[in-house]
């Protein structure tokens, strides 16, 4: 899982501490699963940010969606 994390995130530098102490914990709490689960597409290691912004970025095609159909 370890090795899954660090090919994904090859470039991710961590902040501070807390933040290595994080992946960590995820990355052996996932280390728990079956092999099965842990390669599902179902196994995501999705840092928060990408979610928000991508949260934020399908809001705002929502948004212009609606004010094209009511122009």
């Amino acid at each position: 899982m370890l090795l899954k994390l660090a090919g994904r995130y090859s470039n991710y530098h961590f902040g501070c501490k807390a933040s290595v102490l994080n992946y960590i914990a995820q990355a052996l709490a996932n280390e728990l699963r079956t092999t099965d689960q842990a390669n599902s597409d179902n196994c995501r290691f999705d840092n928060v940010e990408n979610l928000i912004r991508k949260n934020i970025l399908l809001k705002l095609k929502q948004a212009q969606i609606l004010v094209r159909k009511v122009s």
